[in-house]
Parts: structure tokens; sequence; C-alpha cells
């Protein structure tokens, strides 16, 4: 058991009968750290929760909690607190009375749960509503009085088993804001588990994602959202394109490997660590919103935008100033980019963004996403219509399974 470690388990598994429910996780979590393990339903996160609350025992490993082994240590004798989502309220109780209970459980004196219950409810903001009862308050400040009930106690590590999952959408937006700020406030450690990536995205230090039991990845919410390391961590963490590709160069000239897709057609990707072989069958991931489409025909290369000046562009294209270019070539003086040829088969206005479906050569379909800027709106392509579909090689991640 390493000390920055506030919670560590160790190759634990978790069967229920023949059922392996945990397959030998082991994870660290860090002192102070808002940590998320995320999900699909029965993928094992609840789980390991309950066994790191002493809920359940674990059939093998060990889990140590402050520096200290917890196997065979009941529930309310760990250093720990759960806030589960239906929040078990007492209803006959007020606020400041539930908020109250464990303390009184414990013997503590009287005048120190008086001062301990004020500075929960302050800390939840929500001190003007001691008196009242859990029937009176809406779906949030229920919640926040369970966490002030679970945080009176000043446990090491607070446990969070889907807390927000009974709000509607606003108010759970908003509270993941709460809940981050109240984490930051004091300090201690929250494993939070949900089967919502945008929530843990939103409120995490670092997320675990789990799959049949077994522990994909661990990383900050940008590591496993631009770096995921199996097919299963990219579909899950947001939205994206998976293209069968086949591995076509191992070397280029731009420091990225080259992939074949459908129809032959070879791109530039990038490989976070993976063991390439000329011929390999692989999979190419990439992004909606890393993904840009532009309408085939010619550009003025003066008043197109780019990372290079118009002068450079001119010189790499043989244009003359001014001049007009086709725009794939245009595009393609940026060595590092990927310009395919498709055709628009589906546009949907959503909002904040206009969300495309492309049909590429060779078969392959891609999901585009283009932020909408303004109140005016125009749709800038025709469904039907020939684009050309852009992306930056780094944007594009080699997977292998």
């Amino acid at each position: 058991m390493t000390d920055s470690f506030r919670v560590e388990l160790l190759d634990v598994t978790k069967r229920f009968g023949d059922a392996v429910a945990v397959d030998a996780l082991t994870l660290q979590v860090r002192d102070g750290e808002f940590f998320s393990l995320i999900g699909p339903s029965g993928c094992g996160k609840t789980t390991t929760l309950r066994m790191i609350a002493g809920f359940e025992q674990p059939t093998d490993g060990r889990i140590f909690i402050g520096g200290q082994p917890v196997e065979g240590i009941p529930a309310h004798q760990r250093p720990v607190n759960t806030v589960f989502q239906n929040y078990a309220l007492f209803p006959h109780m007020t606020v400041a009375q539930n908020v109250a209970f464990g303390l009184e459980m414990q013997k503590v004196a009287a005048p120190d749960i008086k001062q301990r219950v004020a500075e929960a409810l302050e800390l939840v903001r929500l001190p003007q509503m001691a008196e009242r009862k859990p029937r009176q308050l809406s779906g949030g400040q229920q919640q926040r009085v369970a966490l002030a009930r679970a945080l009176v106690n000043r446990p090491q590590v607070l446990l969070l088993d889907e807390p927000l999952g009974a709000l509607d959408l606003k108010l759970r937006r908003a509270m993941q804001i709460e809940l981050k700020h109240i984490q930051s406030d004091v300090g201690i450690t929250f494993i939070y588990v949900t089967h919502d990536q945008e929530e843990a995205m939103t409120m995490s230090d670092r997320i675990g994602i789990m799959n049949e039991g077994i522990l994909q990845q661990v990383g900050s919410p940008h590591e496993v959202y631009e770096k995921p390391v199996n097919r299963f961590v990219a579909d899950f963490i947001g939205e994206t394109n998976f293209l069968p590709a086949t591995v076509a160069r191992l070397e280029t000239e731009e420091d990225y490997p080259m992939v074949a897709l459908q129809g032959g057609v070879k791109v530039l990707a990038a490989n976070e660590g993976h063991d390439l072989q000329l011929g390999r069958p692989v999979t190419l991931t990439i992004r909606p919103e890393r993904i840009n489409l532009y309408p085939q025909g010619e550009v003025d290369v003066l008043k197109a935008e780019s990372g290079l000046e118009a002068e450079e562009l001119a010189r790499i294209l043989g244009a003359k100033l001014p001049g007009a270019v086709d725009m794939k070539e245009f595009l393609l003086a940026e060595p590092e980019n990927v310009v395919l040829d498709g055709v628009l088969e589906e546009a949907f206005y959503i909002g904040t963004d206009t969300r495309f479906r492309v049909m590429l050569e060779g078969g392959a379909s891609l999901v585009v996403r283009q932020q909408n800027y303004g109140s005016r709106y125009d749709m800038p392509f025709d469904v039907g219509s020939h684009v050309y579909v852009q992306w930056a090689a780094e944007n594009a991640q080699i997977l292998i399974e």
C-alpha cells in the first residue's frame, strides 16, 4: 500500500456463484481525488463500490483504506460513508435531525453535534432549511441533505452511487458543478459511480472505465477521451466514428503510420503505443467534432482560411496571386491533413451544432458535427452534394483489439 493512495484495491475479484462480477481489479485512488467509476449496467462498478463500503466482501484480493486493510471489517466501522440515489432520508425527521443522526449514534456531545450539523448544512448551502422536513424540499435539496449527512461524520472517503440519477437534466447538470465545488471545499476523496459519461467527465480528476468486470482504462477526462486504449472506451466515452483499416506503412515523413481504408484509400493516423505490423487489421477512430466538411470546387487562395500565409500556400500549390485552386489541393497543402471525397447523406440541425452523415468512397460512413454560430442559420451543404471530408492525422487514432 502506497501512502499517496487513499483507497487501493489489489487483484480484487468478486464472484456470485459462477458469475464473475469483478475480475482481478487493481485500482489506486489518490488522497483528495474526485474519482469516477463508469461503465454500462452490470459492468461491476457498483459491486466494486459496495466492496469498498463493506456491504460486500471480495472473493479474492485485498482492499486498503488509508493504508489499512479492511477485509472483514463491517461497513459501519470503516472510515467511509455512502450516498445513494434514493437519499434514504427519514421522512419524520427535520433536515437537521437527519444530518445529526449518525453523530447521535456515535454518542457525540450535543454541543458538538449542533456545531457540526450547522457546518455541514452551510457547506451544502442549506442552512435556512434546517427545520424543514424532506417532503418540503426539492429533489436537488434532498440530495444535498443526504450529502451533508454523509460528510458530517468526516469520513476519509465518500462513496456516491449514482446520487443524481433521479434528478431532471437541468438540475442534474447544476448539481454536478455543486458536487465538484463541495469536494474541493472539503478536500476528501470522492469515489463516484455512474453510467453517465458526461457526468463523470464534468466532475472527475480521473475516470476508470469498466466493462464485464474488467477495468479497461484509467486516466483524466482528457486522456480517456482523446487517447482511448480500445474500441470499447472510445465508443463509451462520447461519440466517435470507427473505420476498418489495414496497416500499410509503419513510418512516413510526417512521423505517422499509414493505414489503408475500405476501397484502398491510404491515410495517416496516430498510434499510441500499439505494436503494428504491415497488413495487420486495425480500427481507425475519429471524433465527429474533429472532422471538417468543405464544398468541392475551387477556392480563392487569398480568401481561404488556413494556417499558412497566402503567399506560402501559393508557392506550395503553384498558384499565382490572386488565384483559385482546387479545394482538395488547397487542403492537402498541409501535409498532415487527410482529405477524402464523400456524399452528404443526412443533415440534422440540433441547436448548438449540426450533425451530418457522409458516405465516403469505398462505402464507409462518417458522422460529422459542426458548431453553429450566430442566430441566423443557413444549411451550409445540400443533402446529396459532393463534399470533401478533412481531418488532421493526429486526430485519428489507431486501435487494436
